[in-house]
């Protein structure tokens, strides 16, 4: 727990947005630590808004979203970022141009060389890579670099969105039970986003399933994969009745 014994992250009554325009409507949803939280739903469902909307980047239009206890209300991304939360974006958010070594000093604060060192531990492909240019890395590795890097910023709440985006199914099983042991050896708190569903199922401990900006069902990875119709209704973008 943090601090205050609050949750990780708490969303309550989110409205959110761009242009005016509400994606997301009265969400509700909470992030423990040591456990993996999921969005699932498809394409256009709110989840990658609501990721946004926990980091900083998205400003609500209505709701509070609180990180280890403590609202970000007015808090810019960065803020956000020193109370304890990093994000891995879809777009993986390297800096291609530079090294892998180089891309974890730019998150590594202190103790840089023993830091390293437990990612490489924890990420082995990465091992005597170090000085190659991130650019140059297959699809995997980078994923890898980037779930390294958000790792080293030393954050307790982790939000990923679609680790599986353009990797192989293989390399897709090999990365998700990392992402359960970081939550559970670690005690970090993680969001996970991800369209795919069985895979997700099988870390999760809590899942949320959203569709058209909405929670339509709530609860354990087991409870959900046991109502697996309304999980394929709301990737199909079929009228869902929301949960209580």
């Amino acid at each position: 727990m943090s601090p205050s014994g609050a949750p990780a992250v708490v969303v309550e009554d989110l409205t959110a947005g761009y242009n005016g325009m509400a994606v997301v409507h009265d969400l509700s949803i909470t992030a423990d630590f040591g456990t993996v939280t999921a969005l699932l739903g498809a394409n256009g469902a709110g989840k990658t808004t609501t990721l946004l909307a926990i980091a900083g980047s998205l400003r609500p239009m209505g709701g509070r979203i609180f990180v280890m206890g403590r609202s970000i209300e007015r808090r810019a991304c960065h803020q956000v970022v020193r109370m304890g939360l990093s994000m891995v974006p879809e777009t993986r958010g390297l800096v291609y141009e530079m090294t892998v070594g180089e891309n974890l000093r730019l998150h590594i604060k202190r103790r840089a060389r023993q830091r390293a060192d437990e990612m490489f531990d924890l990420f082995p492909p990465l091992r005597g890579l170090g000085s190659r240019r991130a650019g140059l890395l297959s699809g995997g590795e980078q994923q890898m670099l980037a779930l390294a890097c958000a790792i080293s910023a030393g954050g307790r709440t982790l939000l990923i969105d679609e680790l599986s985006h353009g990797l192989a199914p293989i390399v897709v099983e090999t990365l998700l039970p990392t992402v359960q042991t970081l939550a559970r050896e670690r005690g970090i708190a993680v969001v996970l986003v991800e369209q795919h569903v069985d895979a997700a199922l099988r870390v999760a401990d809590f899942v949320y399933v959203l569709n058209r900006g909405r929670v339509v069902m709530a609860g354990s990875s087991a409870d959900i994969g046991d109502r697996s119709e309304v999980v394929e209704a709301s990737y199909l973008g079929l009228n869902t009745d929301p949960v209580a």
